[in-house]
């Protein structure tokens, strides 16, 4: 998962991390945000090696 305040033109990185087994869950640490409507956030991942997919930013 990623965030951005400035519309993706930069961002930080949770992560990544490993999920091992089909049905498990993974999480990080959270990260304060505010009522701005600036903070936008995106989830990210790959299957056995692929290629990285994002969503777009919401």
């Amino acid at each position: 998962m990623d965030w951005t305040t400035n519309g993706g033109s930069s961002w930080l990185q949770c992560g990544p991390f490993t999920v091992g087994t089909t049905g498990t869950s993974k999480t990080s640490a959270a990260q304060t945000t505010g009522t701005s409507s600036s903070y936008k956030f995106r989830a990210c991942g790959n299957l056995n090696g692929g290629p990285v997919r994002c969503t777009t930013w919401w």
